[in-house]
């Protein structure tokens, strides 16, 4: 079945899904610019992507384009493929020069089912997989963080140095500037780059050969990668002493809000990747949250990539987006910084109200059910269709009742409100999605939420 574009109206929104090449869809909202696309496992798919983002950001796009990559896939099951794409994108940045930044970052998520009968890999394994994505995101983590330096250097130009503050925070961002422009971070980059070439040429997917053993550049990566994690560590030192001195005199300064936005951001993502202590690892969807909104105001393209997976992580960003058109930069920020607390709440209140819950909510809690519920008619009214093309990324649909021999995903019951809308025999119902637990017992899963889940995983 050939592509076709996809359009509809959510929350007062028009979201407006093209078709660019194989296995690939675009769309904007605003500044934000959004690609869902299979995972690049070749030169030909990372070529394609290349074109596709050009494409989507049209011939207005800025001299060097900013990308973000995520590829949702699980380290035990997709290594080999979430270090294909690492390999290809980081060969495409070679081969484009200035004209082209991209951060790859692997953020792993559970398929939305699994077989009940499937083991659970052990604790050991989980352990040892677990560093995987962290070591390799570290390169990621360097160009957001160079990024965020492009920024305060504009900053830096403006500055009139008239209070003690201001001198402070001027020493703070000279500080990270400087870190971020270091000699040797910038030859470490260029040795992870280098490493990353010859290591797609043992692996036979770029043309270039190497005489150098796989193991021998793997243990390049390692030491070279925490080189930089140090330093990385240093720059969000300097990001956690930088938000609340421009905290301190935002009043008088209103131009600093946007630095301190990302600033906080970006603190609170790369602590818990460096394994900063008392900082508490976030979840994917707060992840998700966090980054699209940083992705907007740095004006970085977001791109998601793996299976179904990726339809999901897709309807998270352009919900968020869709919600940024009619609300302010710091509600949303309020609700991705406190979401795991705010979806507790709303658990609770279901539990005390019963039906009524939404009665009891106050005005962040009922945004985040408002944030849910667009991210709902994201899934019927695009991500469904876009499965429906019936193309490579997707497969085949599912038998009836598949579902009752599989787990889902308890995660994902965090991205549906208690009680939403859903298109049922033509017209809109309302439903229940999922029955809150007390602490320590699992939701349960209405069919209103299955019907969405089954129809975005699809066979091979």
């Amino acid at each position: 079945m050939a592509l076709r574009a996809l359009s509809s109206t959510i929350a007062g929104v028009l979201v407006n899904l093209r078709p660019l090449g194989d296995n690939c869809w675009g769309a904007r909202i605003g500044k934000a610019a959004f690609l869902c696309h299979e995972t690049i496992d070749s030169q030909a798919k990372a070529t394609n992507w290349l074109l596709a983002a050009k494409e989507l950001l049209g011939p207005e796009r800025p001299a060097t384009m900013r990308l973000s990559v995520e590829q949702l896939g699980l380290p035990e099951s997709d290594w080999d493929l979430i270090t294909a794409e690492h390999i290809l994108l980081a060969w495409l940045v070679s081969e484009e020069g200035l004209s082209l930044q991209v951060a790859h970052l692997n953020i792993p998520v559970q398929p939305l089912y699994t077989p009940k009968d499937q083991l659970a890999p052990s604790e050991f394994l989980m352990r040892t997989v677990d560093k995987l994505p962290k070591l390799q995101n570290i390169d990621a983590w360097e160009t957001y963080c160079y990024w965020l330096h492009e920024e305060m250097e504009r900053v830096l130009e403006t500055f009139h140095l008239e209070s003690m503050e201001i001198y402070t925070l001027q020493a703070l961002l000279l500080d990270f500037v400087h870190e971020v422009r270091a000699t040797l971070l910038l030859s470490e980059e260029a040795e992870v780059k280098e490493t990353l070439l010859k290591l797609g040429g043992v692996r036979q997917l770029l043309d270039k050969k190497s005489e150098v053993e796989s193991i021998a550049l793997e243990k390049i990566l390692v030491r070279t990668r925490g080189d930089v994690r140090e330093k990385l560590t240093v720059q969000h030192e300097t990001l956690s002493k930088m938000v609340p001195v421009i905290a301190a005199i935002e009043q008088g300064h209103r131009e600093l809000i946007p630095l301190k936005w990302q600033a906080s951001i970006l603190e609170h993502l790369l602590g818990p990747q460096l394994d900063i202590p008392k900082l508490e690892p976030h979840g994917w969807i707060q992840k998700l949250i966090l980054l699209q909104l940083f992705h907007e105001e740095l004006e970085i393209a977001t791109c998601v990539s793996s299976d179904e997976r990726s339809f999901v992580a897709f309807a998270v960003h352009i919900a968020a987006a869709i919600l940024r058109q009619k609300n302010s930069f710091q509600l949303l920020l309020d609700m991705g910084m406190h979401w795991k607390d705010l979806v507790g709440n709303i658990d609770k209140a279901f539990l005390k109200h019963g039906e009524s819950y939404g009665e009891h909510l106050n005005d962040l809690e009922r945004l985040t059910e408002h944030f849910r519920q667009i991210v709902v008619e994201v899934l019927e009214r695009l991500c469904i269709p876009m499965t429906d093309m019936g193309t490579t990324m997707t497969g085949k649909p599912r038998e009836p009742h598949w579902h009752e021999t599989q787990r889902v995903n308890g995660d994902i019951l965090d991205l549906l409100p208690i009680m939403g809308t859903l298109a049922k025999e033509g017209r809109q119902q309302r439903v229940a999605f999922s029955k809150p637990a007390f602490s320590g017992q699992a939701k349960t899963i209405y069919p209103a939420a299955h019907q969405l889940f089954v129809n975005l995983s699809r066979s091979n």
